[in-house]
């Protein structure tokens, strides 16, 4: 799935399955992503303020700053 510079500020993406996303440049600001699966997603450049990354899925997820989050 592209969401390529998407606004999805403040959007409802509880459970969301977003395996492999391409969230780039994305702003998913003060979204609620509570339980979803964000495993190998690309987020360079996202804008991720206000998210609680402890209740996500990042394993394999390529971060803000280019870095690749391992861990839960």
């Amino acid at each position: 799935i592209s969401l390529i510079s998407a606004n999805l500020m403040q959007a409802n993406l509880k459970e969301a399955n977003l395996q492999q996303a391409h969230l780039e440049k994305a702003d998913l600001s003060n979204a609620s992503l509570q339980g979803a699966n964000l495993e190998g997603c690309h987020l360079e450049g996202a804008n991720l303020t206000g998210i609680d990354l402890q209740s996500i899925r990042l394993h394999g997820a390529v971060m803000p700053n280019g870095r690749i989050r391992w861990s839960r």
